[in-house]
């Protein structure tokens, strides 16, 4: 398919010099940026180390995780990607080079699968907010300069490939097609993104039934504890507004 490929293209590099032994070392060489980015911005919000070292090797422990490490997936680079953006973009003491870093991770996420444009959107946004504040608060509109370069170092790294789809294909994210009359949008392509969207109760079966037999893909094997969000996730999320809303350490 034309998806993006900045992952992909690095994985040229571990076979242009010899053959595709090395094609799937990719997701490895770049889990311990998933790991080290987990570990900054859990330390950055708990007093023990301990947890945040905890929190970054669960990261790359799940199931799914370690599944796609022996895979030419791309879903562990884009998490690296994401995390690291995270990290600067959402770092207590944010400095203008931070921008930069943030900048860099976005656009490899967003480089590498397309759903990422949203994430990424939303963490390009704060850091916008943080470095206008930073900028007001200094009283330094150079500041601003910061986020600006990064937004073309995102759109260098990640819209060759959407600008390809659309003169190929006249879709920027083929192979979805999406038709919304409301926004009047029709990009065609042989997926409707449509079917993604499940009724509640396809989606509970696809989290938490129990494993399946011929369902074994190569990266989250479906209904075999791959969903460590639906797991893990889910019941943190509820522990921590419960420690928030009652103010317990």
């Amino acid at each position: 398919n034309t998806s993006p490929r900045t992952s992909t293209n690095l994985m040229l590099w571990a076979t242009i010099f010899g053959d595709r032994t090395l094609v799937d070392v990719v997701p490895s060489a770049v889990s311990p940026i998933a790991m080290l980015g987990t570990y900054c911005i859990t330390a950055a919000h708990v007093r023990s180390r301990v947890v945040a070292l905890g929190a970054s090797v669960v990261v790359m422990t799940v199931p799914a995780a370690v599944l796609m490490l022996r895979s030419s997936y791309v879903d562990v680079t884009v998490m690296a990607a994401f995390v690291a953006a995270a990290h600067y973009s959402l770092r207590p003491d944010l400095r203008p080079r931070d921008a930069w870093m943030a900048a860099l991770g976005i656009g490899l996420a967003c480089g590498t699968k397309a759903n990422q444009i949203a994430f990424g959107a939303v963490l390009f946004s704060i850091l916008v907010v943080r470095m206008i504040a930073l900028a007001v608060r200094e009283k330094r509109g150079r500041h601003l300069v910061h986020p600006l370069g990064g937004l073309l170092l995102v759109l260098a790294l990640a819209a060759p490939d959407y600008v390809r789809s659309y003169l190929d294909h006249d879709n920027p994210v083929w192979p979805m097609r999406i038709d919304s009359e409301r926004l009047g949008l029709h990009l065609p392509g042989p997926y409707d993104i449509q079917d993604m969207q499940w009724p509640l109760d396809q989606m509970l079966h696809e989290m938490y039934d129990v494993p399946s037999q011929g369902q074994d893909y190569a990266d989250t094997r479906r209904h075999a504890y791959g969903y460590g969000l639906t797991y893990l996730g889910l019941p943190l999320v509820f522990l921590a507004l419960v420690t928030l809303v009652f103010g317990l350490p």
